[in-house]
């Protein structure tokens, strides 16, 4: 896909089902930070860390896409369903 803001090319996170991969979040771009807008009923959430995304969304959260929210805490990482996110808390 190509970025509608910048021309560069976009990616998204795919995650392996065992029979191949699945998307598991909307396109983005490294280049301006655009994010494909999410379905109303889908939302990503995030692992909070000093007061950015672990996977290194831009901006702080009241600045994030709509579907996109945040937990952060010991207890709260079975909640995070970003894959980066995921990653990097390990």
């Amino acid at each position: 896909m190509t970025c509608p803001q910048c021309g560069e090319a976009c990616t998204r996170d795919l995650v392996d089902v065992g029979v191949g991969e699945m998307p598991s979040g909307p396109y983005g771009c490294e280049n301006c930070g655009w994010l494909e807008p999410l379905p109303p009923d889908v939302t990503i959430v995030h692992y909070l860390n000093a007061g950015r995304a672990l996977c290194g969304l831009a901006g702080p959260p009241n600045q994030w896409p709509d579907g996109h929210r945040w937990v952060s805490g010991r207890g709260a990482t079975d909640e995070v369903t970003c894959q980066e996110c995921r990653r990097r808390l390990v």
